[in-house]
């Protein structure tokens, strides 16, 4: 019994003497805090230096440069409007033409009276007998015809307006369509030829129209919405056309090219900074020969007037161009890192 009593009187003891020994923290208070620190400083950079290896293996070039689309912000903003501008001309003209014809017939009819008035006076006053006798002629006569100037001029200022005849009609249409003709080549030259050859029914029809409105319309409050709706109708077909089957000509001022090039640049120093935080400085003065090369082209691109198509399917092939040449260039950076990873390993080991 006593040797039972004494034993858990020691292990009483073994057990208190155990629950109060203090840990190897306790005892050793700044390793401890150094390996807290070594955590909290190390766990960080591990985590950036493994978002740096995947960021590496990722294209920094995936985008084009210049997205082609963007030549498109440079075409003409304003429709083409020179199917109406060209049926209000010829109406102008005709208008014109009709005013001058009734002007030039006022005119002939002035000097046939004229003459009539002359010859009259003629006779009159070599059938007077007296001087005053040839006056009173001479007066009658001239009274007479002063009247009839005055109703030729009333005649002419009470038409106002007045149609075209059949004849001027038919004249004002086929200038029309002459001019249409002359257009039809300028839309070739703006536009392309399948876009001028799908606008040219449209010009005809325009023409059709024009002739169909003089020879039906009789007020003048009538004639001038007609024609307009007339060049309207065309306008808005040959947009229609234009935007399903146009390929513009494409042009830059110097300062649209500033412009593009000032975009380039800037897209290209994006570039720049992620070559520089993958790779480090070095590899950034790499990537400058790969785009002054591609900015070369490019500019020699916009320095030459072209069709859209062929402008975008050039830059296209520049920005292709310039994206493998980037990618090559990081593959090149990371078989070059992953040898000095693995040399510096190697000289790690001999030590």
């Amino acid at each position: 019994m006593k040797t039972l009593l004494g034993r858990l009187a020691l292990f009483t003891v073994i057990a208190g003497l155990c629950g109060c020994t203090p840990s190897e923290e306790d005892i050793h208070p700044k390793k401890n805090s150094s390996r807290s620190y070594n955590l909290r400083r190390y766990i960080p950079k591990g985590q950036e230096l493994r978002a740096l290896e995947q960021s590496r293996s990722k294209p920094i070039v995936s985008e084009p440069l210049l997205p082609s689309e963007a030549l498109r912000e440079f075409l003409p903003k304003s429709p083409d409007t020179r199917i109406s501008q060209a049926v209000v001309s010829h109406r102008a003209a005709l208008k014109e033409s009709v005013r001058a014809s009734f002007a030039r017939r006022a005119a002939d009819k002035m000097s046939a009276l004229a003459e009539q008035l002359k010859e009259e006076v003629s006779s009159a006053a070599a059938l007077a007998q007296t001087p005053e006798e040839m006056q009173t002629r001479v007066a009658e006569v001239t009274s007479r015809y002063v009247q009839s100037f005055s109703a030729v001029g009333e005649e002419e200022t009470a038409k106002g307006w007045t149609r075209a005849n059949a004849q001027q009609g038919r004249l004002s249409v086929a200038e029309l369509k002459n001019a249409f003709q002359e257009l039809a080549v300028l839309l070739e030259r703006d536009y392309g030829p399948l876009c001028a050859r799908k606008a040219f029914p449209i010009l005809q029809k325009a023409a059709d129209d024009y002739g169909l409105v003089l020879s039906s319309v009789k007020t003048e409050e009538d004639f001038e919405p007609q024609f307009a709706r007339v060049g309207h109708e065309a306008d808005q077909a040959f947009a229609q056309v234009a935007a399903r089957y146009g390929d513009p000509a494409l042009t830059f001022s110097p300062e649209e090219v500033s412009v593009l090039t000032a975009r380039m640049i800037s897209a290209h120093q994006r570039a720049e900074r992620m070559f520089e935080k993958l790779y480090g400085k070095e590899a950034v003065f790499q990537t400058r020969d790969i785009f002054e090369n591609y900015l070369n082209e490019a500019n020699k691109l916009f320095a030459k007037a072209g069709r859209l198509s062929d402008c975008l399917e050039k830059l296209d092939a520049l920005n292709s161009a310039y994206r493998e040449e980037m990618t090559s260039l990081q593959v090149k950076l990371n078989e070059e890192l992953e040898q000095k990873l693995l040399s510096a390993h190697q000289m790690r080991s001999l030590q």
